[in-house]
């Protein structure tokens, strides 16, 4: 609400009153802002402070009062002589090969270990209380790369929870329980470099979560061999995914009858190349916790060469980054273009022309930066000339952009999307 709002008097009582008037109609903007920036918006309340935070959150807590069947499960994957990160990592992988089931009847670690089925976040926690082990309770916020107003920090600010662990053996570290196969550590992309605050009995703050930690990079690495034919073609490699997502979805494919996998797998490579006919899947890894998901494939190409006159074109084999699908949904704006997401992903492969074929002409690189992050495509020859190195990387987080801006930003996803419809061409060697 700009501008000040007006007063009156009335039987020893003061009203005050916001009032607007004639105010355009607001159109429906794919990516807009909140409601509260659009319209006008009034918070008429006491302003919290962090000690209500603070308190707040602490009534929330988990159960985490420790118990003798808490304390034998300690001794049985701990023991005395072991340091406090050592400890931490037996006692995480203890809790994801214990508890198999998410939801289970009780409220109590007691009842979490009996029913092997319930939150492990909590079971975590007491087993980390009754280890001794200094920590104390968190709540992380989502970054979306913009400025938050930090002046009011209510409980609702805060939505994640997680423990700031503090071992004597090692650095402080913030610990969110992900899937029963992520790695100890893995801190959700959501949250690195976001703001969190940690709670105590002794009052609140509000700290930075660091912005790196684990690999969360997906992509995928491949091999592709031209044969003495056009329609020869063969390709392998692997499709490898470390982000949270990647980790969850272990779990299902662990469940999937082997026919589902294969046309999982399937997808996996049609997704790189078209026209691809699948002979082999494997999963390494599968059942290992704390390794990513990879689908290892291979198989045969015959369309991947396309002939136009005396020349051979092949398409990128990456699938593609559709910018402008994603982002691009009117010519022009009225309001910001808010975008939340995070995506990383590195793809590159080995294109080697064998005998039969040579390099006619390749795509130019095309490198690109903008406040949704990074991008670039590029293409290299490498040893004798007979083989190209294809790579791509993208990362894009939170950001904001203007209507001013956006012009700018519609011409910057075009030609990315331009950049991946470049073709490779080849002629045969006579």
């Amino acid at each position: 609400y700009a501008g000040a709002p007006e007063t009156t008097s009335f039987d020893g009582k003061i009203a005050t009153i916001w009032e607007k008037r004639d105010m355009p109609r607001v159109e429906w903007e794919q990516g807009m802002p909140e409601k509260e920036e659009i319209v006008p918006y009034v918070d008429y309340s006491p302003a919290p402070n962090m000690d209500d935070a603070n308190w707040e959150l602490l009534d929330g807590r988990d159960d985490t009062r420790t118990s003798p069947v808490v304390r034998d499960a300690l001794h049985e994957v701990t023991s005395p002589e072991m340091g406090d990160s050592a400890r931490l990592r037996a006692i995480y992988d203890f809790v994801n090969r214990e508890v198999t089931g998410d939801f289970g009847m009780g409220g109590s670690p007691a009842s979490i270990l009996f029913e092997k089925a319930g939150d492990r976040g909590q079971l975590f926690e007491a087993l980390v209380r009754e280890a001794g082990i200094p920590y104390r309770m968190g709540r992380a916020m989502p970054w979306r790369g913009e400025g938050r107003d930090l002046t009011r920090p209510t409980s609702a600010v805060f939505s994640a929870p997680f423990l700031w662990i503090e071992p004597r053996d090692s650095e402080a570290h913030a610990f969110f329980m992900g899937s029963r196969h992520a790695p100890y550590g893995l801190v959700p992309e959501a949250f690195r470099g976001s703001d969190a605050f940690l709670c105590s009995e002794n009052g609140g703050e509000i700290v930075r979560l660091p912005q790196g930690g684990l690999d969360i990079d997906n992509g995928a690495t491949f091999r592709v061999e031209l044969g003495a034919q056009a329609d020869a073609t063969r390709v392998e490699g692997d499709v490898v995914y470390r982000s949270g997502g990647g980790y969850r979805f272990k779990r299902r494919l662990e469940e999937m009858p082997q026919d589902d996998r294969r046309k999982f797998a399937e997808s996996k490579l049609s997704s790189y190349f078209a026209s691809t006919a699948l002979e082999t899947y494997e999963l390494p890894g599968l059942d290992t916790r704390g390794e990513p998901l990879v689908v290892r494939l291979s198989g045969t190409m015959p369309q991947y060469l396309s002939q136009q006159g005396d020349r051979f074109v092949a398409s990128l084999g990456l699938p593609a980054s559709n910018m402008t699908g994603r982002f691009v949904h009117r010519p022009e704006r009225v309001y910001d273009l808010v975008l939340n997401l995070r995506d990383d992903g590195v793809d590159e492969y080995d294109l080697v022309l064998g005998a039969a074929f040579e390099i006619v002409t390749m795509p130019r690189d095309h490198l690109a930066v903008h406040e949704l992050g990074t991008y670039s495509l590029t293409f290299r020859r490498q040893g004798d000339g007979n083989t190209i190195h294809v790579r791509r990387e993208r990362h894009l987080r939170p950001a904001r952009t203007t209507p001013e801006q956006y012009a700018g930003f519609v011409a910057w996803c075009k030609a990315i999307d331009n950049a991946e419809q470049a073709k490779i061409e080849f002629r045969a060697v006579r």
